[in-house]
């Protein structure tokens, strides 16, 4: 099987070992991209250099932690979009006007009989009053502050995927941390509490780094220009913003080629599973296609963008850092003669349809008059 991708090149012809790009016309910027070491802090170019070494920010780009975080607000939910082409009006998914976060707030302050049919125990209602303990109630709070975050995040996410759209950096690594972000957004079970919170924490965590990094990439990318232009003596930065239109156009060719996503080499879907094709030789082959070295830094890089890779449905727990290269493919090898994907083989195409609501989700909101509730 053979096609054209947004070049003259055909793409996925020497099926199972070819890297397909599939998002803009900016040629090796388009590929997988492995996010760098922060040093250009240190870089006597950077005006913001001498500031951050005055605030005694590393030079990994790590700041002082905030202990005052600002109130977390719940905007209404965001009118209707308006539809430019018919197509999309088919296209929309329908989104509930109250989101599981508010639909167990609404309940945590219904009485007793309702309260208990959705799932609280007895033990959390207090008998004199019939409503929530004190402490079952700032539960809650804490948990709805916590998705709350999380979904900002997630819509942060999204609207730095149009950036990146506009500035004409968009990655293979930002588009799959944008739509895992959405589709995790999506099937969000608010009802599913941790006495913890670790999972919502590590959610948020991973989520605020990888916006750190891809936000870091755009303006790295800014300063380049701004930075050529100045030694060429032009007056202008010569940065280019794409409009609205040509961004559409993007999102468009994006959501009609998510299937050929499945098709991409650096990617191991659950049919690759099920054709039993070699974790050994993907691991390996995305090591040799990214340029990592034998080196525990770039193992870590490696194994990180290896489970970023993986099919949604066959990822689990992100590796614990440490994790060897030898480790993270032995794991995957245990999981694979245990059974443990037995059940997800049943629907090898479920990442591809759940990608492809994101899709539809998020053009939704970048075409909206209001920001997403």
């Amino acid at each position: 099987m053979a096609g054209n991708n947004y070049s003259d090149d055909l793409v996925y012809n020497s099926r199972p070992y070819h890297a397909l790009y599939i998002s803009d016309d900016e040629g090796e910027d388009d590929d997988i991209c492995v996010w760098p070491e922060m040093s250009d802090y240190d870089s006597v170019d950077e005006p913001l250099g001498g500031h951050f070494r005055q605030l005694e920010i590393d030079t990994k780009g790590q700041q002082p932690q905030n202990t005052k975080e600002p109130p977390l607000t719940h905007d209404n939910p965001p009118e209707q979009a308006e539809s430019t082409e018919s197509i999309e009006a088919r296209e929309e998914i329908e989104i509930p006007k109250t989101t599981p976060a508010n639909t167990s707030v609404k309940r945590a302050k219904q009485p007793s009989s309702q309260v208990c049919a959705g799932g609280i125990s007895s033990s959390e209602i207090d008998p004199k009053t019939g409503k929530l303990t004190e402490e079952a109630f700032r539960e809650r709070e804490i948990q709805y502050a916590l998705s709350t975050a999380r979904r900002s995040l997630t819509h942060m996410s999204q609207f730095v995927l149009k950036l990146e759209a506009r500035a004409g950096k968009t990655t293979k690594e930002g588009i799959r941390q944008t739509l895992d972000a959405t589709v995790s957004d999506m099937q969000y079970d608010f009802s599913a509490r941790e006495s913890d919170y670790k999972t919502e924490i590590e959610a948020i965590k991973d989520l605020s780094n990888e916006l750190y990094h891809r936000l870091y990439l755009v303006d790295k990318h800014w300063r380049r220009i701004a930075r050529d232009a100045r030694k060429a003596g032009e007056q202008g930065s010569g940065i280019r913003i794409l409009s609205d239109t040509a961004v559409k156009e993007w999102i468009r060719r994006e959501f009609h080629a998510n299937y050929l996503a499945a098709e991409e080499t650096c990617f191991y879907t659950v049919q690759d599973l099920v054709s039993h094709r070699s974790f050994s030789d993907w691991v390996f082959y995305l090591r040799d296609l990214c340029g990592f070295k034998d080196h525990p830094h770039d193992e870590q890089k490696l194994v990180e963008l290896a489970w970023r890779f993986l099919d949604r449905n066959l990822r689990g727990s992100r590796p614990v850092n440490p994790t060897s290269v030898r480790q993270f493919i032995a794991e995957l090898d245990e999981k694979c003669r245990s059974g443990v994907w037995d059940g997800v083989k049943e629907n090898p195409k479920k990442q591809e349809m759940d990608d492809k609501d994101a899709w539809r989700l998020m053009r939704r909101y970048w075409s909206s008059r209001m920001a997403p509730s």
